[in-house]
């Protein structure tokens, strides 16, 4: 059984379609990237599978609790406060004592190679540092759907190529994530094309 299961999902903002996808099939630790341009309802979409967009018709089941999900915006958002701070918080509230918390902290810091700022206030950071703080808060959580919107947007080629290997290495945790423009060759996803509302009459193009 899939793990996301789309036929027709619509959202309509107004009188306005604003997301069509007409079938989307994602296996359990399969990796995805939505691509298309600005304005298709991409970012529409993420949220729609991030549980945060209700207000939709069509079928869009999802096999994974909503607790067991991790949405990272294209703008992530990130607390007051150091790196080490950012990449702990979900553990923390969720109860897990600061020893383990530390540990597992500082893995993801050094998987994207941000340990050297760790100590450093994430208001001072660079786009790209932002994205991998934030990747790794989100993978912290050990989350059974990642989702990411447009998360190599603004990160250089150095970045990029790290942030694929992160995820390419993943063993368990399936991978939906959008793209505005071609992806690189370091990223390894099924690349599923969406297309403006208006021109979704037949299903998306998947390149192969």
């Amino acid at each position: 059984m899939p793990q996301i299961e789309i036929e027709d999902l619509k959202v309509t903002k107004g009188k306005k379609l604003i997301c069509h996808m007409p079938q989307m099939s994602v296996e359990s630790g399969e990796q995805v990237a939505i691509f298309g341009a600005n304005g298709v309802g991409k970012t529409t979409l993420m949220l729609v599978l991030a549980g945060f967009e209700r207000d939709h018709q069509g079928a869009c089941n999802i096999s994974t609790a909503l607790r067991s999900r991790s949405f990272m915006h294209q703008t992530p958002y990130l607390f007051r406060g150091t790196v080490l701070h950012n990449v702990m918080y979900g553990l923390r509230s969720h109860g897990i004592d600061s020893t383990k918390c530390r540990r597992i902290a500082d893995e993801w810091l050094d998987r994207f190679a941000i340990a050297d700022i760790a100590q450093a206030r994430c208001a001072n950071l660079s786009g790209g540092e932002r994205k991998r703080v934030a990747l790794a808060r989100a993978l912290a959580m050990s989350p059974q759907l990642l989702l990411l919107d447009e998360p190599f947007a603004e990160v250089d080629e150095a970045g990029v190529s790290l942030m694929s290997e992160v995820l390419s290495d993943l063993q368990s945790t399936t991978v939906v994530f959008t793209s505005a423009t071609p992806l690189s060759s370091d990223v390894r996803a099924r690349v599923v094309e969406m297309k403006t509302p208006a021109d979704t009459t037949s299903s998306p193009v998947e390149c192969l």
